[in-house]
C-alpha cells in the first residue's frame, strides 16, 4: 500500500501563541501522567499477537489508513483519529483473529472510528455515512462490533494521548527554534509513528517527550537525553531507557518513511487544536 503526501499539509497554517503556565506546567503534567498510569494498563498493547502474523500486521495498517483518511474527510479532530487507533491496537492485543480476515479487521477500524467519534466529536456521523470501500456494512453489524470493542476494553474508552503532552514537552526543550514549527513537525512524528503498533504501546507521555527530542535534536546519546529529561521536575517518572529506546524507534521509522515514501494520510490539523488540551 502507497500513499504520498506532503507533510507541509498536515498543520493549516494559523497564527496562534503558545502559553504554558510557568507556574502550574510541572503540576498538571504530573496529574496528567497519574492518570495515564491508571489507564495505560487497560489499553497498553500486547503487539505480539500483530506482529506474528504478517496478514494482521498488513491488515491493521490498512485500516490505520481507513481511520485517517476517514477522519479527515469528517473533519475530526486529530485526537479522535489517533483515540481510535488505540482502540483498535487495544482490540487487537485482546482477540486473537482465526485466519486471514481482512473484512473483520475493516469492520473493526469502522466501529473504532464511530467509538471514538462519540467519545470527542460534537457532530456524530451515522453508521450508513462512513463508506464502506471494498466491504459493505450494514448498520446492525457494526453495532454489533461497537459493543465487542466495548466489552473487550471493559467500557474503559477514555483515553490519554500524546498530544496533551506536546506543549509541555516543548516549552520545556524548545530554546531557540521555532515552537509553532516544533509542534507541527513532532505533531508529524507522533502521526508517523502509527505505523508501528510495538510504539503504540508505548505510554503517550513518552511518546510525546521521545518526539519533541527527536524533531529538535536527530543524534542525541543517552547522556544527552538523560540531560534533557533531568531538566523536568516530574519525580523520576519518565524513565530514561524508555525514552531513549523510543526516540531510537521513532528516528529508524522516521528515515524508513522518508526513504520510501510511504506516508500514512493525516487529517488536516490546527496548531490551536493542541491548546485545547492544555
Amino acid at each position: 500500500m502507497e500513499n504520498t503526501f506532503s507533510y507541509s499539509s498536515l498543520l493549516r497554517e494559523e497564527e496562534h501563541t503558545l502559553i504554558i503556565s510557568e507556574e502550574n506546567g510541572d503540576e498538571y503534567i504530573q496529574m496528567l501522567i497519574d492518570r495515564e498510569i491508571a489507564s495505560f494498563g487497560l489499553l497498553g498493547q500486547n503487539s505480539s499477537h500483530v506482529t506474528n502474523f504478517d496478514w494482521i500486521q498488513q491488515a491493521r495498517l490498512a485500516a490505520v489508513q481507513y481511520i485517517l483518511k476517514t477522519g479527515e474527510s469528517f473533519g475530526f479532530r486529530f485526537q479522535t483519529v489517533y483515540i481510535a487507533v488505540t482502540y483498535c491496537d487495544g482490540f487487537l492485543s485482546r482477540r486473537f483473529l482465526d485466519g486471514e480476515k481482512q473484512w473483520a479487521v475493516k469492520l473493526l477500524a469502522v466501529a473504532c472510528l464511530s467509538l471514538a467519534a462519540k467519545m470527542e466529536e460534537c457532530k456524530v456521523p451515522t453508521l450508513t455515512e462512513y463508506p464502506s470501500e471494498e466491504y459493505i456494512f450494514e448498520s446492525r453489524v457494526t453495532q454489533r462490533m461497537e459493543l465487542l470493542v466495548l466489552n473487550t476494553l471493559e467500557w474503559r474508552m477514555g483515553c490519554i494521548t500524546p498530544f496533551y503532552f506536546i506543549n509541555y514537552f516543548v516549552s520545556r526543550f524548545c530554546k531557540n527554534d521555532s515552537r509553532k514549527c516544533v509542534i507541527s513537525s513532532t505533531v508529524e512524528i507522533i502521526f508517523g509513528a502509527l505505523r508501528d503498533i510495538k510504539l503504540m504501546s508505548v505510554r503517550p507521555s513518552v511518546l510525546a517527550a521521545a518526539a519533541t527530542l527527536l524533531v529538535l535534536n536527530k543524534s542525541l546519546t543517552m547522556e544527552a537525553l538523560e540531560v534533557e529529561i533531568n531538566v523536568l521536575h516530574l519525580n523520576g517518572i519518565l524513565q530514561i531507557d524508555d525514552v531513549f529506546s523510543c526516540y531510537n524507534q521513532m528516528l529508524y521509522l522516521n528515515k524508513e518513511i522518508c526513504k520510501s515514501h510511504k506516508c500514512l494520510v493525516s487529517p488536516q490539523l490546527s496548531p490551536n487544536q493542541l491548546l485545547r488540551n492544555w
